[in-house]
């Protein structure tokens, strides 16, 4: 997942991107989507709330939607009692 610090920095990748995205010529910025799975699915997620209205569509493939909850699950004890 990488250091909690620069999640926001990779969404203001993302921003970046839509903006070189239109400023490309060539490039058609109202059609722009985005995908991921796991933390990508995470990155859909904070893209379509940063950058919704930039765009088409995104597709989250089991993205963390809610790292209390992830962080939780992923650390409560197995029924034997081992974290692993």
């Amino acid at each position: 997942m990488g250091d909690a610090s620069l999640m926001t920095w990779q969404v203001k990748d993302l921003g970046a991107v839509l903006e070189w995205v239109g400023s490309q010529a060539e490039l058609d910025a109202t059609r722009v989507a985005v995908w991921g799975g796991s933390y990508g699915g995470y990155m859909v997620l904070a893209s379509l709330m940063h950058f919704g209205a930039r765009l088409r569509c995104g597709v989250d493939m089991v993205g963390i939607s809610n790292f209390v909850t992830f962080l939780t699950f992923l650390y409560l004890p197995l029924p034997d009692g081992n974290l692993t």
